[in-house]
């Protein structure tokens, strides 16, 4: 089922201080846009806007318990609450005391088809990063238009903001959590409006921000302020998980870091598979385990576009530069190299093929139902290979004389863009408990998934400021 999720962030990330001149708009904006954090969970975006105690951001960001703290570069402020707009999910905060730094402009005029920037916290990214983003030119100029699914209509209804009949900006982007309440900004730094949210629908999101023209409501507005945690608890089904920045959940495979940004079930994340055919089959082998309420959380780093899955709520620990998840018979490893180029891509996934097989790789045989024959190649210049290999009973036994091993089995993802390779097995010592151990049959069916799911994101909007 699609879900509505308020954050707003982009696929094209670049860091906001790359190559940008001191008096480019866009990068005079960067003081006076902000982190906004709530408690030790929630991280979203904001600015300072009017005067300079005085910060925007999304109402659903601040409506829960915890403490406020705004994060400026270089300065850093507690703040509460002062205004809220409820039928713009907009909130207005109140500083502790002022920063010497100008508040952002706004500007209400925008046209179908206009270029913009949004500056923020993608993630929960430890530095601020530009964003390119752009008006449809044919779109919604409301919610209203935006939304036709009924049951997130009567979401939204029953949660009581934003209203349907807000005005928006229909951005055309794939999202990100981490950057509610981020300034959308125009080729002269103005704020045209505020990243607010969107219909998750794998790469084809419907996303929006909230337009610039509700500032001057929400100056004015004397709406009650939501009591602390009430709002929260009531929304967390739509949007608990993005809220959840990636404090805590930032992982190291190798040196690059990759963040926790969301948890789904297995058929929300059709649309995020290169492969839909493959994890639709993969999924109906496990059909007797209700493979259908199995949950996964997501990791992506942000600037290589690699992605890889893990079953939600799995601790991952460090084994050397891997990452490995072992339980029992079964033992999960995510490697992420710089390898340079596809031939190098090759080697090394040579070399991890032979890390996870063992001494008894030629034993292996390979499980041609479940493997790609050949690399498969995308448009984008993505390469993916799956392969499924097997160690059959029958070889280890010398005429029975003894009894044989337990059979094994191995699945792996490699994933080469560029010069990146995520490489992602699943490795498992005893297969027959598979079909005899319902717990242990889950546990490997959602590895197994995960292997299937992790792939790299596309990456073409990237830029350098």
């Amino acid at each position: 089922m699609r879900g509505l999720i308020l954050f707003l962030s982009v696929v094209g990330f670049a860091d906001a201080t790359a190559t940008a001149s001191s008096d480019d708009p866009i990068n005079q904006a960067r003081s006076g846009t902000a982190k906004v954090i709530v408690g030790e969970s929630v991280a979203a975006g904001g600015f300072l806007c009017i005067e300079n105690n005085l910060v925007i951001t999304c109402l659903h960001v601040v409506s829960g318990d915890g403490n406020i703290k705004v994060i400026f570069e270089g300065s850093e402020r507690n703040a509460s609450v002062y205004k809220v707009l409820r039928s713009a999910d907009l909130a207005l905060l109140k500083l502790d005391s002022p920063v010497d730094l100008i508040p952002l402009r706004l500007n209400t005029s925008t046209e179908d088809g206009d270029s913009l920037v949004a500056l923020g916290y993608p993630l929960d990214s430890p530095t601020m990063r530009s964003i390119d983003c752009k008006l449809r030119n044919v779109g919604g100029k409301t919610l209203n238009e935006l939304i036709g699914d009924r049951s997130i209509r009567e979401e939204l209804d029953a949660l009581g903001y934003p209203s349907l009949s807000v005005p928006i900006l229909d951005l055309q982007a794939p999202l990100v959590p981490g950057m509610s309440g981020c300034p959308l900004l125009n080729s002269k730094g103005e704020v045209v409006g505020i990243g607010e949210g969107g219909l998750e629908r794998g790469f084809s999101e419907l996303t929006w921000g909230i337009n610039a023209n509700q500032v001057e409501s929400l100056k004015g507005s004397d709406d009650s302020i939501p009591q602390s945690g009430s709002s929260r608890r009531r929304s967390s089904n739509l949007f608990g998980a993005e809220l959840r920045a990636a404090s805590g959940a930032i992982v190291t495979v190798g040196s690059v870091k990759f963040s926790k940004f969301k948890t789904r079930r297995i058929s929300e994340l059709l649309e995020y598979t290169d492969d839909k055919l493959g994890l639709t089959q993969i999924e109906a082998q496990f059909a007797a385990l209700d493979p259908g309420d199995w949950e996964f959380d997501a990791y992506r780093n942000l600037e290589t576009g690699a992605m890889f899955f893990v079953p939600a709520g799995a601790t991952l620990d460090s084994d050397d530069d891997d990452l490995v998840i072992t339980s029992d018979d079964l033992n999960f490893r995510i490697r992420f190299q710089r390898t340079g180029n596809i031939r190098n891509s090759q080697l090394a996934s040579q070399q991890f093929e032979s890390d996870v097989g063992g001494p008894n790789l030629r034993l292996w045989v390979a499980n041609q139902a479940w493997s790609n024959l050949t690399p498969v190649t995308y448009p984008n210049g993505l390469i993916v290979r799956r392969k499924s290999f097997v160690i059959p009973q029958q070889i280890f036994v010398p005429y029975g004389s003894i009894p044989p091993p337990p059979l094994k089995y191995l699945f792996e993802t490699f994933a080469a863009d560029g010069e990146y390779l995520l490489s992602v097995s699943i490795t498992h010592d005893n297969y027959p408990r598979v079909f005899t151990d319902r717990d242990n049959g889950t546990s490997f069916g959602q590895m197994i998934l995960a292997t299937q799911l992790s792939t790299f994101v596309d990456t073409t909007a990237i830029r350098d400021d």
